[in-house]
C-alpha cells in the first residue's frame, strides 16, 4: 500500500530523528536500567542494544512500568544464564541473531508473568527450552532457523521424541496465538503442534518435509486464521490446509520448487474458498494467474511479486472477477504494459506495479478503476503517459511515479480530482513555462479540502517540482490568461470492457 507516510517530506523526516535521538538522550539516564553498557539506548518503552558484539547478557536495573521492550539481536551470545531478566517486567524480548546454544533454568525470572512476545530465530538452539514452559502469558515465540528437528519416531515405531519438546509445548499450548518455526533439519512434522489448541497463526519455514501429513494441524484446525509456508522446497499446495477451516490469509512464498501455474488447481483451495480473504504467492516462479484462484470467491488481496508473468491475458484477470480483489499486487513480474484487463475491476482500492518493464501509459490503460485509491507504478522505465489516460481514477489519492524515465507531467493528471500525493521522486521532470497549466491544476481542481502535494525535483533547475509551480510558473509569459482559460476536465477514450 502508498501511504501517506510514504510521502514525509526530508524536513519531517529530519525532525523525527532528531527527536528520537533526544528523547533517547534524555531517558538514557538515571531512568535506563542498564549499567556499564554505553553502547545501549532507551526510548521512552524500549530498551535497544542491538548489533552491539555483546557476547553475554548486560545486567538490568529495575526499570518501571513503561519500559516493555528489550531488543539484544544481532550479537554474539550463546547462553541465557538464570535470572538475565529479574528486574525487568517487559512484555516483549528480542534475542534474534545470535548464537544462542542454552537457555538455562530461570533465564525468564520475573518476566514470567509479563512476556508476551519472545524472538529466538536465527540462533544456534537443537530443542525447545524448558524454561519457556513458565511463561504463563507467552502468546507468541519466533524459533525458525534454529537447528531444531521435527518428530523423531522410537525404536519399532513405539513413541518418539520432538525437537519442539512435547511437554514445553503443552504448557504453553493454552496461552500461545503465533508461532514461527523451521529450518532444513526440519524433515517431519512435529507432533507436539497439536497442543497449540488457541493458535491464530502459524509459520512454516524452510522445512525440508517430503510429505505433509493430513492431519498436520490438527489441534488448531478451527482457530488458525492466517497461515505462511515459505521458503522450502513444496511443489504443490499441503493438502491439510483443506481442514483449516477458518483459514482467512494464506502465504505461500519463496518456494524453492518451481511451484507451477497448475498448482493451485486442487481440492485445498476449493475447501477453504468461503474464508480465504488474503493470498500471497510471492516468488514462485509462476508465469500466469492460476486458475485455482478461481476456486476463492471470498478473496480480496493478491499479491504475485516476483513472478514472470511478462503478460497478463484478459483470461487470467477474469479469474479475479469471481471474487471481489480490491489489492492486486504485481511487483517485479517482467511486465511490459499495462494489463488492459485490469480495468474491469472495478472494486480494486489498490494497485502495486513497481519494479516491472512498463515503458508507457496508454489511453485506454487503468481507466474507470473508480474505486481506486493506492497506486504505485514507481521503478518502471516510463517515458510517456498519454493525455488521455487515468480516465475514471475519481478516488485515487496517492500516485507514486519515483524512479521512471518521465520527463514531463501529463495533462492526463487533470482526471486526478482527489489527487493528494504525487510522488515524482528521481523522475526527469523537466521544469519549463510549457508547465503553466500544472500551477492551475493544483489551486483549481482538487476537490478534497487537503492540499496536493508534489514530491521530486526539476531535472534542469535546482528546484523542487513544487515550488517551481507556486513561485516560478505564475511569472511565465501568458500565465495570467492561461489560467483564466484553464479547464480541470482531462480528454478520454472510452474503454471497452473485456
Amino acid at each position: 500500500m502508498i501511504r501517506n507516510s510514504d510521502f514525509i517530506t526530508k524536513d519531517k523526516m529530519i525532525f523525527a530523528t532528531i527527536f528520537t535521538l533526544l528523547v533517547a538522550r534524555i531517558i538514557n539516564g538515571e531512568n535506563c536500567p542498564i549499567i556499564g553498557v554505553h553502547k545501549c539506548a532507551c526510548t521512552v518503552d524500549k530498551l535497544t542494544c542491538d548489533s552491539q558484539r555483546l557476547t553475554a547478557i548486560p545486567t538490568f536495573t529495575s526499570v518501571g512500568a513503561t519500559m516493555t521492550s528489550l531488543e539484544l539481536r544481532n550479537s554474539s551470545l550463546s547462553s541465557i544464564p538464570g535470572n538475565s531478566f529479574a528486574a525487568l517486567n517487559v512484555s516483549e524480548v528480542d534475542l534474534s541473531n545470535n548464537q544462542i546454544r542454552t537457555i538455562n533454568a530461570g533465564a525468564f525470572s520475573g518476566v514470567t508473568l509479563s512476556l508476551k512476545r519472545l524472538n529466538l530465530a536465527n540462533n544456534r538452539l537443537t530443542s525447545l527450552p524448558a524454561d519457556i514452559g513458565v511463561l504463563t502469558a507467552i502468546s507468541e515465540i519466533d524459533l525458525r532457523w534454529n537447528p531444531i528437528p521435527g518428530f523423531t519416531p522410537g525404536s519399532h515405531g513405539r513413541g518418539g521424541t520432538d525437537g519442539l519438546t512435547d511437554e514445553v509445548m503443552k504448557q504453553i499450548g493454552d496461552s500461545i496465538t503465533t508461532f514461527k518455526f523451521g529450518s532444513s533439519i526440519v524433515n517431519s512434522w512435529p507432533q507436539s503442534l497439536s497442543h497449540l489448541n488457541r493458535l491464530k497463526e502459524l509459520v512454516v519455514a524452510g522445512v525440508n518435509i517430503p510429505y505433509w501429513p493430513p492431519s498436520a494441524f490438527h489441534g488448531f484446525e478451527r482457530t488458525l486464521t492466517k497461515l505462511t509456508i515459505e521458503n522450502l522446497p513444496v511443489g504443490s499446495v499441503p493438502y491439510a490446509i483443506a481442514t483449516l477451516t477458518h483459514l482467512e490469509e494464506l502465504h505461500l512464498d519463496n518456494l524453492q520448487y518451481p511451484f507451477g501455474d497448475a498448482s493451485l488447481v486442487s481440492l485445498p483451495f476449493a475447501a477453504i474458498g468461503g474464508t480465504l480473504k488474503v493470498l500471497s504467492l510471492k516468488n514462485d516462479s509462476l508465469t500466469t494467474f492460476p486458475e485455482g484462484i478461481q476456486q476463492l470467491p471470498s478473496l480480496n488481496s493478491l499479491t504475485l511479486d516476483g513472478n514472470h508473468l511478462e503478460f497478463v491475458s484478459d483470461e487470467a484477470i477474469k479469474l479475479l472477477q469471481v471474487a471481489n480483489v480490491t489489492m492486486l499486487s504485481l511487483k517485479d513480474c517482467d511486465l511490459k504494459r499495462v494489463p488492459g484487463a485490469i480495468s474491469d475491476l472495478k472494486n480494486l482500492q489498490e494497485l502495486h506495479l513497481s519494479n516491472n518493464l512498463i515503458r508507457s501509459i496508454e489511453s485506454t490503460d487503468l481507466q474507470n478503476l473508480f474505486e481506486l485509491r493506492e497506486l504505485d507504478m514507481s521503478g518502471n522505465p516510463l517515458l510517456y503517459i498519454s493525455d488521455n489516460s487515468l480516465c475514471g481514477l475519481n478516488s485515487l489519492l496517492n500516485f507514486s511515479l519515483e524512479n521512471t524515465f518521465l520527463t514531463e507531467i501529463s495533462r492526463a493528471f487533470k482526471n486526478l480530482r482527489k489527487l493528494e500525493h504525487l510522488s515524482l521522486v528521481n523522475a526527469k521532470i523537466d521544469c519549463t513555462c510549457d508547465m503553466t497549466w500544472v500551477k492551475s491544476w493544483m489551486d483549481k481542481c482538487q476537490v478534497n479540502e487537503k492540499h496536493l502535494e508534489i514530491l521530486g525535483n526539476c531535472e534542469t533547475i535546482n528546484r523542487d517540482i513544487t515550488d517551481y509551480a507556486n513561485h516560478r510558473l505564475t511569472s511565465c509569459p501568458g500565465f495570467n490568461v492561461d489560467n483564466q482559460v484553464f479547464k480541470c476536465t482531462g480528454t478520454c477514450v472510452k474503454h471497452v470492457s473485456g
